[in-house]
């Protein structure tokens, strides 16, 4: 396929019989996800089958970093060649990386909301782009809280923030909402005042978020970081791509600028972590401190002919970093299985040693050793709804499912004049696509036939979720506000 075909390459159907298929699934599932993960390129390292929790540490310090647009692959511990992220490859070596973990939607706002509350997108109802957190969906800071920890919150990204109600629990807080100069404020920035918070409550059990927005488009980083990764970059034409072209896109050479132009500003993170993190030793937190890092979605660079994130559903966008270093965790190696963002609230408070609470759906990806093991058998779901695009992602070991509901032309103009801007937005029937991840992990081939067992299973289940918020709304209101169009469009989410 050349670099032009890229912007124009339509569906493509592999002729595979609906029986064979079926057999695929049954002769497959549950054993595609042991050894080497195919999506990633160069990934080595031990296979941990289950993860068991050492006793419980006096004062425990537990920290959630959250790196907004963050993809794996990206990073020197999930196999990139690049230089981006020594400090964090250091974190993953001591401890445990998740080979498999994806986001419970392609935004931050939906995301992080299934990050804090463990409970999926129609659960929760931050799901639209005026929606936000019920007062009495509890977060996970609200259950921090409630154990005694000392809770705080460090947060980049407005989605991520008060305004839309993803505040509550926390005891310090601060956002872009009411900080801060321009839409991103810098690692630095934001490190800086989690480490003198952080030297507030040491001495006493404590809950933290940080969340870390360096790598959102636009990639810009300083000088220094441009330098070290793409001297001879084009910016800024490449450093806030369109999310889909009409016709011919970006070049070859534009996406790899695109491409270090972003390492740069992950090597920065990097970067300031290690300072952060060097502080944080001098304050005596060594035995007691856990650390889990993941991003809240992915990114995508041209691999299926889009770009950034919002509503795009290809595995870019909703895989993500996960790595647990704990003193509670002597495994070292990867996690093949699958997770999710909903599983992270549970796995916070088995770390914490809290009791887990009513209405999480995830599960704790950690266990005492009394436990029994986590079953390999899940389905992970990713949701998205914003502009009146709707579109769902069902997968197990084996098999990925996107389901595009028909579009909603009344919310979607009330954003934009003229659908065409967004070619892979059509009016009218929605469409769903099937993709064999173990065999074509790059998602080239739809092989959607609707006769299929593993198609009427998963249609199924997605129903069932759509009825329940299971897979076995508040909002502020249906027409976005000028505040909302505000955030938006000082995002990027609004084009």
């Amino acid at each position: 396929m050349t670099t032009g075909d890229v912007w124009t390459r339509r569906r493509s159907r592999c002729a595979v019989a609906p029986a064979l298929v079926s057999l695929l699934a049954i002769a497959f599932a549950g054993s595609v996800l042991a050894g080497p993960v195919p999506y990633f390129q160069n990934l080595e390292g031990d296979v941990v089958d289950e993860i068991v929790l050492e006793p419980q540490v006096d004062n425990p310090g537990i920290l959630l970093i959250v790196l907004d647009t963050m993809r794996p692959d990206f990073l020197g511990a999930y196999g990139s060649e690049r230089p981006t992220s020594p400090f964090i490859d250091s974190l993953a070596a001591d401890g445990v990386l998740f080979a498999n973990h994806f986001s419970n939607s392609t935004w931050t706002k939906p995301s992080v909301a299934s990050i804090l509350t463990g409970r999926y997108p129609q659960r929760h109802g931050v799901l639209r782009v005026t929606a936000k957190l019920a007062w009495d969906i509890p977060t996970v800071a609200e259950m921090f809280k409630e154990a005694g920890f000392r809770t705080g919150g460090v947060v980049g990204n407005k989605f991520a923030g008060r305004r839309y109600r993803l505040h509550k629990g926390f005891d310090r807080y601060i956002d872009p909402s009411t900080h801060f100069k321009g839409p991103f404020p810098t690692a630095e920035e934001l490190l800086r005042i989690a480490r003198r918070w952080i030297a507030q409550d040491k001495d006493r059990p404590f809950f933290y978020v940080i969340m870390l927005v360096d790598s959102h488009d636009p990639y810009d980083p300083s000088p220094y970081y441009k330098e070290k990764f793409c001297p001879s970059c084009q910016a800024p034409e490449v450093s806030a791509p369109r999310r889909e072209y009409h016709g011919r896109g970006p070049t070859p050479r534009q996406i790899e600028d695109m491409k270090g132009l972003y390492s740069g500003e992950i090597r920065y993170i990097d970067d300031q972590l290690k300072v952060f993190f060097d502080a944080l030793s001098r304050m005596d937190l060594a035995g007691r401190l856990t650390t889990v890092l993941m991003g809240d979605h992915g990114e995508a660079f041209g691999e299926h002919g889009v770009f950034e994130h919002a509503y795009h559903c290809w595995d870019e966008v909703t895989r993500t970093p996960l790595i647990i270093n704990s003193p509670r965790i002597l495994d070292r190696g990867i996690y093949t299985g699958l997770t999710q963002h909903v599983d992270i609230a549970p796995t916070l408070l088995a770390l914490a040693g809290i009791e887990r609470s009513k209405g999480l759906q995830g599960r704790s990806l950690v266990r005492s050793p009394d436990q029994p093991p986590l079953s390999a058998d899940r389905l992970v779901l990713s949701e998205v709804q914003m502009y009146g695009i709707h579109r769902t992602i069902l997968r197990n070991g084996r098999y990925k499912l996107i389901q595009h509901d028909p579009l909603d032309e009344g919310e979607f103009f009330q954003y934009y004049k003229d659908v065409r801007i967004y070619p892979s937005v059509a009016l009218g029937s929605g469409r769903t696509e099937l993709y064999d991840i173990a065999l074509d992990p790059y998602e080239t081939e739809d092989i959607y036939d609707p006769d299929t067992e593993v198609v009427v299973d998963f249609e199924r289940t997605l129903a069932h979720y759509f009825r329940t918020g299971e897979i076995e709304d508040q909002s502020l209101s249906d027409t976005p506000s000028d505040e909302v169009i505000q955030d938006l469009r000082s995002l990027g989410y609004l084009q």
